[in-house]
């Protein structure tokens, strides 16, 4: 676990200049094999680059023999109640959506953490929150857990 948060912490402050700076992070992951940190960016926009990205880095954790990942990405999210009924509206498209930089790391063993920090943008410069720590939550999404079975959501 130690070196997927090492890993996460890296990234997050590499993201924190480009949010700062005016740019976008891509959507990427962070994924040992080979002797080496295996960075794979995955621009995607609709469901199937989504699935397509999916199915692509699935297959480089297998190829690599890779027991760990870390995924960054900008996202829009939805926050719910425990044991709420949730809407059919994707976070994109919902009207109380928040901007976040959402970062989690996902170990073979089922060891996992998830991390959001909010983008705040009513400043000079854009900046990110403090982290929230979300990893005792449960968490929906294509790319939570490439280990287990295809995600369809």
């Amino acid at each position: 676990m130690l070196e997927m948060e090492q890993i996460a912490n890296s990234a997050i402050e590499v993201a924190r200049k480009h949010i700062a700076d005016g740019e976008e992070n891509l959507p990427m992951w962070f994924v040992p094999g080979e002797g080496r940190m295996n960075v794979i960016c995955t621009p995607f926009g609709d469901v199937s680059e989504k699935q397509n990205a999916e199915a692509f880095v699935r297959s480089k954790l297998e190829e690599w023999g890779s027991d760990w990942y870390v995924f960054l990405s900008e996202a829009w999210a939805v926050s719910r109640p425990v044991g709420s009924n949730p809407s059919n509206v994707i976070p994109s498209e919902a009207d109380d959506r928040i901007e976040v930089l959402m970062i989690h790391g996902v170990h073979r063993d089922g060891t996992r953490f998830h991390w959001s920090y909010k983008i705040i943008r009513s400043g000079e410069k854009p900046t990110l929150s403090e982290r929230e720590d979300h990893s005792k939550g449960e968490h929906l999404g294509r790319f939570v857990d490439l280990f287990g079975p295809t995600a369809r959501h």
